[in-house]
């Protein structure tokens, strides 16, 4: 009777053990999980959309850029509001726009430095933030060309999804790209500004310069929500190519893109390591427990046969 309750404590504490190690794992390593799931359907619609414009026809494209440029011709910079503090109304307007680059998306964004690669939708409104980049009604639709400024905005903080999470860490120099109606825009950045969500004037046109500005919120410590923008100014010529940097990033995304998941962030790291360990501390007790048991049959069955 002593042996089957002292066997029975004994399983007992091993399920809590065990049971507080893999909850440990799970609460610390579900919020990377849920990211990664959610950043891979972020970046399989931005595959998406451009399987989908490889099947259109070359008229069809060439039509689609023609009415974005003259949309963007006949823009009215009075149009251009803040993304997050304004309701677009359903007028006549908004329903061109609406029309022009017409589909789920118009088009894709690539900032290769932090591993973004999402789809640009119509509006900076909640359901387009919610499943990628947004374009900021009112700004240049992002097509390129002389007198454009185009506005991409898109959530970081966020606890399901990373987004412009590591936009802060965008440099001078570095370049971003964007695919639309079968052609591919290069932008260069040249200037990282933090404003008020009025401050509009930033992101307004420069006569004669092609831009594109990326744009979250941004909360300085002990401050209020202002605005993170990165503007890229487009250029043409080949990005130089920085072996150290491009061996760098190969390595550490070899994993994740063997796997179809989208690249491991820095803050998912702490998180991955200390879920790993649980795991693996369980994987060891379990293993050591089972030796443990295995020599204790074994040790009881000698015992038997030796009397």
């Amino acid at each position: 009777m002593q042996k089957a309750f002292s066997r029975l404590a004994e399983l007992l504490r091993r399920c809590v053990v065990l049971g507080l190690l893999l909850a440990g794992a799970f609460s610390v390593g579900q919020p990377v999980a849920e990211a990664v799931a959610n950043d891979r359907a972020t970046q399989q619609a931005a595959t998406t959309y451009a399987e989908s414009v490889r099947s259109l026809p070359a008229e069809q494209l060439s039509a689609e850029l023609a009415a974005a440029r003259a949309y963007n011709a006949a823009l009215s910079p009075r149009a251009l509001t803040d993304p997050w503090g304004a309701t677009v109304g359903a007028d006549t307007a908004h329903r061109t726009y609406l029309d022009t680059l017409p589909g789920p998306a118009m088009g894709r964004l690539r900032i290769p430095a932090i591993a973004v690669d999402m789809p640009i939708r119509h509006d900076a409104d909640e359901a387009s933030l919610a499943a990628g980049v947004g374009h900021m009604y009112g700004s240049s639709l992002p097509v390129g060309g002389p007198d454009t400024h185009a506005v991409l905005a898109a959530h970081s903080g966020m606890r399901s999804q990373t987004f412009f999470d590591r936009l802060p860490e965008l440099q001078p120099g570095q370049r971003f790209t964007i695919e639309v109606a079968g052609t591919t825009l290069t932008y260069q950045v040249d200037q990282i500004r933090v404003v008020e969500p009025t401050e509009l004037e930033a992101v307004g046109r420069v006569p004669g310069q092609d831009l594109v500005t990326l744009v979250t919120c941004y909360t300085p410590p002990g401050g209020h929500r202002e605005r993170m923008l990165v503007r890229g100014i487009r250029v043409t010529d080949p990005a130089p190519v920085d072996t150290e940097t491009v061996q760098a990033t190969a390595t550490a995304q070899t994993a994740a893109s063997m796997l179809g998941l989208p690249p491991v962030q820095d803050w998912m790291r702490p998180r991955l390591w200390i879920s790993g360990g649980a795991l693996a501390v369980a994987a060891l007790m379990l293993f050591g427990w089972l030796i443990t048991d295995i020599r204790r049959a074994h040790r009881l069955r000698n015992k038997e046969n030796s009397r």
